[in-house]
């Protein structure tokens, strides 16, 4: 693929300042305004940071809330009122005077108060009248998480692997090479599998000085404006052994129950029917990881899982300084919690559906409209909550994974997670052109300078500007193709040496060939394929701020 010069990387990711992004993101709020409550209420679009700022400290009260349910809502004013809250409900760039950090911290303990009170009434499910708890539905539920999990698989069977975040012992740099290089972390329960690892994995020869860690570390990322999401550091060892757990609960889900956790097209096609025929309804439920309690998994689990689950998860967490043992049987960051909760979750809702379609994705539940209030009864008497905000049994609106449906309409608004840029500029313009909202589209591409505006076909991404001002040039020469420019992400690529380059090099060998073999038609092709890509991706490091670089494209015409 041909380059052009360097310099094109000019600031097409640099983030406006807070001011200016307000200027804009009013400006379309404007727009919406007018169309959804047939007035401007905002006059000058550039004066109302001020009170969006008030209104999110306050609970949202300058957002009106979204009617779905009145009778003169319409699609437009629909789309227009979640977009207006779209572009501010997730803004973690506005100033709130909100320490999101603490909250998250706060909100992760008061889970471990809902999981501490989990656990006393499953250690009482002996007595039905003290716990509260229905014995022959659990036995139910037992009898569907051990028909589709079946026999413990044996470590030959699993895939192990690493997550791409952190982990006890790498936090700045977390690729491969980097995790391999280090000296590793494991809990003592884990340490067992240590053997096995070197014995499997010969080139990870830093595993001869695995280190006992039995803790993680309680960790924030950004979630919104008024929060940030806690997530838990894991050891090393311990997350690529959850990682292989994770993949065969995945693998077994869909074999026998035919959820698919790769795809979340099934959970917004049922939401799309919900919205439709109100046949069915979507539940979503509050802190769904961390209130999946120790004692739930062990009294859900075969014994044989809850054996080797137990041994591979992190029990103890630090945070500032302090260690506390966990009433939560995972949180996110572990390698299988994503798996175990879908598991859970589907079980406990298709035990409770005599009848139906049911379809779950992690915690996006979808079952008959019927059956809703019983799904929602046994859900709570396991030790979970419900999102009322985000789960609809009646009217015309449902949401699923990402889709958002009125009467089998998308009204799916774009969100802003903070200040904007050029590259935020070019997402949103593409995302309204999309829609055919064309006003929108052209305030936005009134704020993107001269020199930054680059048109291509739709289907590459948002590295380039879509709609009507698009021009293709003919490609000089050879087949009668088209050439567009379009920004591209840069990954962040280091070249020093590290002692297990060559260990990095076999993991990505074998993961990709998975990828690959459908790509070349020889056996040598492949190969070369596969060689190719592993060298490739070897020095690749996370980057949280990518650099975008301005490229040549062909495509047919």
């Amino acid at each position: 693929m041909k380059k052009v010069k360097a310099s094109a990387l000019l600031h097409f990711s640099t983030p406006f300042s807070y001011e200016k992004s307000m200027h804009i993101l009013n400006h379309l709020t404007s727009e919406l305004w007018s169309r959804a409550y047939g007035m401007d209420s905002h006059g000058d679009h550039s004066g109302s940071c001020d009170s969006i700022a008030s209104s999110l400290r306050d609970g949202g009260a300058f957002l009106p809330p979204v009617s779905y349910g009145s009778e003169f809502a319409t699609l437009d004013s629909l789309r227009c009122q979640r977009q207006i809250h779209a572009f501010f409900s997730k803004n973690a760039s506005i100033p709130l005077g909100i320490d999101t950090r603490k909250v998250a911290v706060a909100k992760f303990f008061e889970s471990e108060l809902q999981c501490q009170e989990t656990n006393r009434r499953f250690r009482l499910r002996s007595s039905p009248i003290k716990s509260g708890l229905d014995a022959g539905f659990l036995y139910e539920v037992q009898r569907k998480i051990a028909w589709i999990l079946g026999d413990v698989p044996s470590l030959d069977e699993l895939d192990f692997g690493f997550g791409p975040g952190a982990n006890v012992g790498v936090s700045r740099k977390t690729s491969v090479r980097r995790k391999l290089s280090v000296d590793p972390t494991v809990t003592a329960g884990a340490r067992k599998y240590v053997p096995y690892l070197r014995a499997q994995f010969p080139t990870w020869c830093s595993l001869a000085r695995a280190t006992v860690k039995d803790y993680g570390k309680l960790a924030t990322v950004p979630k919104n404006a008024k929060t940030d999401r806690c997530i838990m550091v894991e050891p090393i060892v311990n997350t690529f052994l959850q990682k292989g757990v994770g993949r065969w609960i995945r693998d077994r889900l869909l074999r026998k129950a035919g959820i698919d956790l790769r795809d979340q097209s099934r959970n917004q096609k049922l939401a799309r029917m919900g919205s439709l025929t109100g046949s069915f309804a979507t539940l979503d439920l509050s802190s769904a990881s961390d209130t999946i309690s120790r004692e739930l998994v062990a009294s859900l689990l075969p014994y044989p899982w809850w054996v080797l689950l137990e041994d591979l998860r992190t029990d103890i967490i630090l945070h500032e300084g302090t260690k506390h043992v966990l009433a939560k049987f995972s949180s996110m960051g572990n390698g299988f919690t994503f798996e175990l909760e879908s598991l859970i979750f589907f079980a406990i809702a298709r035990v409770a559906c005599e009848t139906g379609e049911v379809s779950v994705y992690g915690d996006d539940i979808i079952v008959p409209t019927s059956y809703a209030h019983d799904v929602i009864g046994r859900l709570e008497m396991c030790g979970f909550s419900i999102n009322i905000d985000k789960s609809f049994t009646e009217g015309r609106f449902r949401e699923s994974c990402g889709g958002d449906f009125f009467d089998g309409f998308d009204i799916r608004p774009v969100y802003v997670s903070g200040v904007l840029s050029i590259r935020e500029l070019y997402r949103l313009h593409n995302f309204f052109a999309r829609r055919g909202e064309h006003s929108l589209a052209s305030i936005l591409f009134g704020y993107i300078p001269g020199k930054f505006r680059h048109f291509g076909p739709d289907g590459f991404g948002d590295g380039h500007l879509l709609g009507d001002h698009f021009r293709m040039r003919p490609k000089e020469r050879s087949w009668s193709g088209y050439r567009f420019k379009t920004y591209r992400a840069q990954p962040l690529v280091t070249k020093d040496e590290l002692p297990s380059d060559f260990a990095a090099f076999l993991y990505f060998l074998n993961g990709a060939s998975s990828t690959l073999r459908e790509k070349y038609s020889t056996w040598d092709e492949y190969l070369h394929g596969r060689e190719m890509v592993a060298s490739k991706v070897l020095y690749f490091e996370r980057s949280r701020e990518p650099r975008y670089r301005l490229e040549q494209q062909y495509t047919l015409g």
